[in-house]
């Protein structure tokens, strides 16, 4: 059940795997929390993770990534990165970050190796180790599988991850929400791919990253259905 317009939550985070904001009230489903009024902005604690940092030297007191890890070229649109995951969590791994389709290109024993091998790999193979949530949704429509079908060949790879996202297909290219206080966003929840959470309105795409709401009070604004200012969505 969704909150009501009295009782304002505070978003703390988005999981873009499950599809869902984490809020001081629970876990709230992406199409359940739109359409939706933004309050004031509250200030998280953000937790640094060592892990994310790591470039092949480990940046924890002590080192626990004892288990087999994967470096991966993923696809997006016309796009391509290279990154490291748990090997079990391959599939899971692209679909946070919103990617069309992923190789696996090397196995090793421990996270730390496997980042050396993909910074190796990005030098040698001019790949970026990161896509901003915005190039990804820029992509978005330009599916195109023949890209990593190369790189598989390069690499000797029977493996390919192809990530279905249906129905969300999205077409041209849509247009970016900024949030802020006092903020109306509505429209028809058409899914997330990674971080980007699309909403229409007739024949047009919307996206807003919902990391960019953590922080905010939201409070329900059901019932609501036009656009009647620059400041509503």
């Amino acid at each position: 059940m969704f909150y009501s317009r009295k009782n304002p939550v505070i978003i703390t985070g988005f999981d873009s795997l499950r599809g869902v904001f984490t809020t001081t009230e629970g876990d709230i489903p992406v199409r359940d929390m739109f359409p939706l009024l933004l309050g004031d902005k509250h200030t998280l604690k953000k937790s640094f993770d060592p892990c994310s940092a790591c470039r092949g030297r480990c940046l924890k007191d002590v080192k626990d990534c004892f288990e087999p890890h994967v470096v991966y070229i993923a696809l997006f649109g016309s796009m391509v990165k290279i990154g490291v995951t748990r090997e079990k969590r391959l599939p899971c791994r692209l679909k946070e970050q919103g990617a069309d389709a992923g190789i696996p290109i090397a196995c090793v024993e421990d996270g730390e190796r496997a980042r050396r091998i993909e910074q190796e790999y990005s030098r040698k193979l001019q790949i970026p180790d990161r896509i901003s949530t915005e190039d990804m949704v820029k992509a978005v429509s330009e599916f195109d599988i023949s890209i990593l079908e190369r790189y598989a060949d390069i690499f000797g790879t029977g493996c390919m991850y192809v990530i279905n996202y249906n129905p969300l297909r999205i077409t041209g290219n849509p247009i970016k929400i900024t949030p802020g206080k006092g903020l109306r966003i509505g429209g028809e929840v058409a899914g997330n791919r990674g971080k980007a959470i699309f909403l229409r309105r007739g024949d047009i795409y919307y996206w807003i990253n919902g990391d960019d709401l953590a922080g905010y009070y939201a409070t329900s604004t059901r019932g609501y259905d036009v656009q009647t200012s620059l400041r509503e969505w």
